[in-house]
């Protein structure tokens, strides 16, 4: 279950207050101070927390307690977007990454941020360190599940826990492939699935590649 939400927008860069966080050499920076400004807000935070307890349903354990650590949550940039004349962000987009535990296990939640014409708005993402966008890990979960089936030789609940960017770098080169490796719990099997992900020469899509040939059991 992968459900968007929404959150009240701390829509303005003054008058921030708590952004302790927020490093001197950006206060200068409207968009950040808008940023740090939203990170803090209780609203936010509880937006987040329903995102990830979403998350946890969607799985075949379904894991109702989901520990988050505040202290160690990070922003990844990935549009800067601008100020409107109203004070208010648009166009801006980050990565929020939380780390946590569901009934004991570590996560790396993530959920992708998005301040448009005053409005704020959470998209769900994978755990982990990933570079593929929502739509994007939509569209290769139908190869993930195909593969995983082929490796359990069954038809199971397919469980991403985590994906990690295991080559490439696509901050750097949009127009570059990458990889990525999923983790998947599936059948009581544990492992790692490689996809290769490759924009076309637009740069407006990407195709994925999955070879259940390639999958690697974990502990």
């Amino acid at each position: 279950m992968r459900v968007a939400g929404v959150f009240v927008l701390a829509c303005c860069a003054a008058g921030l207050q708590g952004a302790a966080a927020l490093a001197q050499t950006q206060t200068a920076d409207p968009v950040a101070v808008v940023i740090q400004k939203n990170r803090v807000l209780p609203g936010f935070r509880q937006a987040l927390q329903r995102n990830f307890v979403n998350y946890e349903a969607g799985l075949s354990t379904q894991c109702k307690q989901v520990d988050l650590d505040w202290s160690a949550s990070s922003a990844r940039v990935l549009r800067h977007g601008m100020m409107l004349p109203s004070g208010q962000a648009d166009g801006v987009q980050w990565e929020e990454k939380v780390p946590g535990k569901a009934c004991g296990e570590a996560r790396e939640y993530r959920a992708l941020i998005v301040l448009r014409n005053g409005e704020g708005g959470i998209q769900p993402l994978l755990p982990g360190d990933g570079w593929a966008g929502p739509l994007l890990e939509h569209d290769t979960m139908l190869q993930v599940n195909a593969a995983a089936a082929v490796y359990t030789h069954d038809h199971c609940p397919v469980d991403v826990v985590h994906t990690h960017l295991a080559s490439g770098t696509p901050s750097e080169d949009p127009k570059a492939s990458w990889t990525e490796t999923w983790t998947v719990h599936s059948c009581g099997k544990h492992f790692d699935v490689p996809i290769t992900f490759t924009p076309d020469s637009t740069g407006e899509g990407t195709s994925m590649s999955v070879n259940a040939s390639k999958i690697v059991s974990v502990p």
